[in-house]
């Protein structure tokens, strides 16, 4: 069912502005809280850690967010990905992937993955790398229906190597 007032034409992908980061930091939150966190940090923590912190610094961080326009430009979901180091070939990995619950079923999540692909393309990557907690079976089904190909390192870890890139990022 569609939330009333919103539509998909009034969603927009794009890079978070730095004013935005805050908000996605809360969303991140809210993800650890929906997956049963039993120690979830502060939106302020997750900020400090996502920005200006030890590995955010080493390691940067990259947020897309999903704005709907038509409501003032309210954030519905998000995406936080970061380079992975160590494998063969450049490697991007997606840290987090939220969408609020009244937001869902409206291909936000399809569009923020298409975003990320489309940003691995940008940086040469040939892998995106996810991981979803086991018994978390929403997830795991929408990750089974945007990217059918990827293989499973294990019960936990995804992965969407070379052409599976592109058909992610042209399936929004």
């Amino acid at each position: 069912m569609k939330n009333a007032g919103t539509n998909s034409d009034t969603i927009e992908i794009r890079a978070a502005a730095s004013e935005e980061l805050f908000a996605v930091a809360a969303l991140v939150a809210a993800q650890l809280t929906e997956q049963g966190g039993s120690s979830v940090p502060d939106a302020e923590t997750i900020l400090k850690a996502m920005t200006d912190e030890g590995q955010a610094r080493q390691f940067p961080r990259e947020c897309f967010v999903a704005v709907d326009t038509a409501a003032g430009g309210a954030i519905l979901g998000c995406a936080v990905i970061a380079p992975v180091f160590g494998l063969p070939g450049n490697a991007l990995g997606l840290r987090h992937l939220f969408v609020l619950p009244e937001s869902r079923r409206r291909s936000i999540g399809r569009r923020l993955m298409a975003a990320i692909a489309r940003r691995a393309a940008e940086l040469g990557c040939t892998r995106i790398e996810w991981q979803v907690p086991r018994l978390d079976l929403d997830p795991r089904a929408f990750f089974e229906i945007v990217a059918p190909d990827s293989f499973r390192l294990n019960d936990l870890n995804y992965c969407v190597e070379a052409d599976g890139i592109d058909a992610v990022a042209r399936d929004a």
